[in-house]
């Protein structure tokens, strides 16, 4: 019997691969049949590409000090797992993953490090053997294996998921993406009101741990002057009174499919366009992350003001502005924006009603640049 034990873990670190990359990896191995899954294999491994990865701990051989980190699993078995990592981890290292079922909970599973071996860039494979067998059947369909990717039909609106559980809020706004809408995310009450009253939302998901019963973070959230739903995030049976829609925990794409459909109707346009977050080019530098998550803050303030000068046409304050942030922006490794300013610039003195698109092409890259902090271990505003 499995010791099963859901934690809750913040990672240290981080394997950065989209889901789209981690299942390229995945294919490409298995085409070059590095480990073949064929009829004489001993123990079938099936895959189990996780969207957004899983949690696990880790602690080294003779070692007492937990390691947090956020991997990529590539395969599972009764037996074991193979995962992608962010480096080498010795043999016999004790690990204690937490596995996603198909029901959408989470279950901690221990084990140790049988092998380890070099891919490309940062990432390694890792196989571990599990101190006890699983179910298979929890985690995967056996009878086919399909990857466990979310399909689902398109949905449009904007959508502000607030939550204390990095990991809950990751699978959540995967699942949301998948399906057409576009994300924000808050860790704390401080960003979900800074959030409700800098930007429109068509959906308001507020979690069950932020510290303040949910009524009082509804009203502040009115009180802001949002209209839309708010839709009550926790485990309970049935939605309170202030909430116009429940969002259970464990969740399933099902549930948050059919809760979108009746708060966000097919062909409602969306009131921001889906983009994709932008990394700074010096995030793997481990000395500049404060420093540009800092900056990343400065940065989103500037935008809703250059997005105030656009809206008032007031094109000399808008070179004013974004003078200014072409004086940081590539000094923090966003040479993309930089490159925007310098064009804009350009044409505003030869072409000047031509400059409008490349206004907007800035604050687009601008907004992409701070959704990234999205991306990444809140720790910051979970300490705030």
């Amino acid at each position: 019997m499995v010791k099963h034990r859901v934690h809750d873990v913040r990672p240290i670190d981080y394997l950065r691969m989209s889901d789209a990359e981690h299942r390229r990896l995945a294919a490409a191995l298995d085409a070059q049949a590095v480990t073949p899954n064929g009829p004489d294999r001993r123990i079938q491994r099936v895959p189990y590409l996780v969207p957004c990865g899983i949690n696990v701990r880790v602690r080294q051989p003779g070692g007492s000090d937990w390691q947090y980190y956020l991997i990529r699993p590539r395969n599972l078995s009764p037996q074991g797992m193979a995962f992608f990592h962010g480096g080498y981890l010795h043999n016999k290292t004790y690990c204690e993953v937490s596995l996603r079922r198909r029901d959408g909970s989470t279950v901690a599973c221990t084990g140790e490090v049988v092998h380890c071996r070099f891919i490309t860039g940062r990432i390694h494979e890792v196989g571990l053997c599990f101190h006890h067998p699983i179910d298979l059947r929890l985690f995967v369909r056996t009878s086919e294996a399909p990857e466990m990717v979310v399909a689902v039909g398109p949905v449009r609106g904007s959508i502000l998921c607030a939550d204390d559980s990095l990991e809950d809020r990751a699978l959540l706004k995967f699942q949301l993406s998948e399906m057409g809408a576009t994300v924000q995310e808050a860790a704390n009450i401080e960003r979900l009101l800074h959030q409700v009253r800098s930007q429109r939302f068509d959906i308001v998901i507020l979690g069950q741990s932020l510290g303040r019963p949910g009524a009082e973070l509804a009203a502040a959230v009115r009180k802001l002057g949002y209209t839309g739903p708010i839709i009550q995030w926790a485990d309970v049976d049935r939605p309170a009174d202030w909430a116009q829609g429940l969002l259970t925990k464990p969740f399933g794409p099902d549930q948050i499919q059919s809760l979108l459909r009746t708060h966000l109707p097919a062909g409602q346009p969306a009131r921001m366009t889906r983009s994709i977050s932008i990394p700074s080019t010096l995030w793997p530098q481990y000395k500049m992350r404060s420093l540009i998550l800092q900056y990343l803050d400065t940065l989103e303030e500037q935008t809703m003001h250059l997005q105030h000068l656009a809206d008032e046409q007031d094109v000399a304050g808008q070179i004013v502005l974004v003078r200014q942030i072409r004086g940081s922006a590539g000094s923090y490794g966003y040479p993309a924006i930089s490159e925007a300013i310098a064009t804009f610039l350009a044409v505003a003195q030869h072409e000047p009603t031509q400059a409008t698109s490349h206004l907007q092409l800035i604050i687009d890259l601008c907004q992409r640049a701070c959704a990234f902090r999205g991306d990444v271990d809140c720790e910051r505003d979970l300490a705030a």
